[in-house]
């Protein structure tokens, strides 16, 4: 790892240029930990058109295959990372996918009422997130079963989100007989299918209304 990457580990407790770095990535392959910043692109409106700016994350955690819980904070994606287990949002986090990383999210990304997803792409926007359903009336990226639904805003990206067959969610949005959410998609590349009962962006079967933006 760099010399300059000097951040303290969470689990290992030692300098990331202690600890193990076997992808050479920057990030410790133990907690994801990581000094130095990312850079991503967010986008506003303001009233008549889109604004674009280029910002910078000070301090990121490297998301990892082994990561299944994702707390209030700044996350990015580096390099091909595949999560099976479903990955629960708590708080308000947002994830950077880094120009040719690709995140696959085998079951999914939980966003419950009460937490924000936000997903930025940086400046080349070639940035991966694919996402199936977590089982039974529940979403690629939202809400589960009967769940309350949180809020997700989307910056820019490649994001592919699918419900398998016969499973009563929406794509992106609400489960089935789940309840709110909303949706804003500023930018990005979005394929998103349902099945028969559930949208591809929008409410599961039974759901109540979820709000969406499209810019």
């Amino acid at each position: 790892a760099d010399e300059n990457y000097d951040h303290l580990c969470d689990l290992c407790n030692k300098t990331l240029t202690e600890c193990i770095d076997a992808d050479n990535d920057q990030a410790c392959d133990i907690c994801g930990k990581m000094s130095g910043s990312a850079d991503y692109v967010e986008y506003s409106w303001d009233g008549t058109k889109l604004v674009s700016q280029n910002k910078n994350a000070e301090t990121v955690t490297a998301i990892l295959g082994t990561s299944q819980s994702l707390s209030a904070g700044w996350y990015v994606v580096r390099g091909d990372v595949t999560v099976a287990e479903r990955l629960k949002i708590s708080g308000t986090v947002s994830i950077i996918l880094a120009d040719g990383a690709t995140l696959n999210a085998q079951q999914g990304i939980d966003v419950p009422g009460g937490s924000t997803l936000n997903i930025y792409a940086q400046t080349g926007g070639t940035g991966n997130l694919t996402a199936q359903n977590g089982g039974l009336l529940a979403t690629a990226i939202g809400s589960t079963n009967r769940k309350n639904t949180g809020t997700i805003n989307i910056h820019g990206g490649h994001i592919t989100a699918a419900i398998d067959s016969g499973q009563h969610a929406s794509a992106i949005g609400s489960g089935g007989f789940s309840a709110g959410g909303a949706i804003t998609i500023y930018g990005g590349n979005i394929t998103a299918t349902g099945d028969k009962y559930g949208a591809g962006i929008g409410g599961g079967d039974y759901a109540e209304s979820v709000d969406i933006t499209i810019y």
